[in-house]
């Protein structure tokens, strides 16, 4: 429903693209989206008042994953990792190598209304000591500290 006589519709993605400029081809993308779907409404709304975007990012990580949990203290991953069994599993990695009390619940890119709530009922569980809602293999895909365990490990 409009709000303030205003309607929002369309998005487009486009990794590629990083221009804060509104795109033509966007706008036409998403126009030939609504007539697809509502056919009148476009010929209603270009006749009473301008079109008009915006540009915006989505936070996404580089493996398309959402960063969950501690946030790692990378100098102290940096310090510590050699001294350590390199086929440890990233949650059995000690706590105290994050910042304590700083967690993340980001980089949901474009899937964000699909995997926010049951990540931050996941970011709940870990900040009260719970069991994951899910398998902790899929919990450490989420680890925020698995880029730099990658890096690590590489070294």
């Amino acid at each position: 429903p409009p709000a303030d006589n205003t309607l929002c519709f369309g998005a487009t993605f486009d990794v590629e693209d990083s221009s804060l400029e509104l795109s033509q081809a966007g706008q036409l993308q998403n126009q030939q989206e609504l007539t697809a779907v509502l056919p009148n409404l476009l010929a209603e709304l270009s006749s009473s008042s301008p079109l008009g975007g915006r540009v915006s990012f989505r936070c996404a990580s580089p493996d398309y994953l959402p960063l969950v949990g501690q946030v790692p203290a990378i100098e102290a991953w940096q310090k510590n990792y050699q001294s350590t069994q390199s086929s440890l599993a990233i949650s059995d990695f000690p706590s105290e190598w994050n910042h304590a009390g700083l967690w993340l619940n980001i980089g949901h890119g474009s899937r964000g209304l699909a995997s926010i709530p049951i990540s931050a009922e996941l970011l709940a569980s870990q900040l009260v000591g719970e069991p994951a809602p899910f398998e902790q293999a899929l919990v450490n895909c989420l680890n925020p500290a698995r880029f730099i365990l990658k890096d690590l490990k590489r070294q």
